[in-house]
C-alpha cells in the first residue's frame, strides 16, 4: 500500500496535512471523513521523491548573470 502525501479542511476552518497509508484515495478519502475531515489533496509520496530535482550549482566568484548563460549553453 502505498503513503500518500494528503491536505484536507475540517468544517470548522481546519486544515491539517501529513502521511497516511492506504489502499487508494478512496481509503484515505473515507479514512480522514471518519475524522471529520474532507480531502483537498493527495499525491502519492513515492512520485514526490522522484519528481523532486535538487542540482545545487555553486560556483564562487562567477557573477549570476555568468551563471544563467552557461546553463543555457
Amino acid at each position: 500500500m502505498p503513503n500518500y502525501f494528503y491536505t484536507a479542511k475540517s468544517f470548522d476552518g481546519q486544515t491539517e496535512t501529513g502521511v497516511f497509508n492506504a489502499k487508494d484515495e478512496y481509503q484515505l478519502s473515507q479514512n480522514l471523513k471518519n475524522r471529520g475531515f474532507i480531502l483537498i489533496k493527495a499525491v502519492v509520496n513515492e512520485k514526490i521523491k522522484k519528481s523532486r530535482f535538487h542540482f545545487p550549482i555553486y560556483f564562487p566568484g562567477i557573477s549570476l548573470n555568468e551563471k544563467i548563460i552557461m546553463t543555457r549553453k
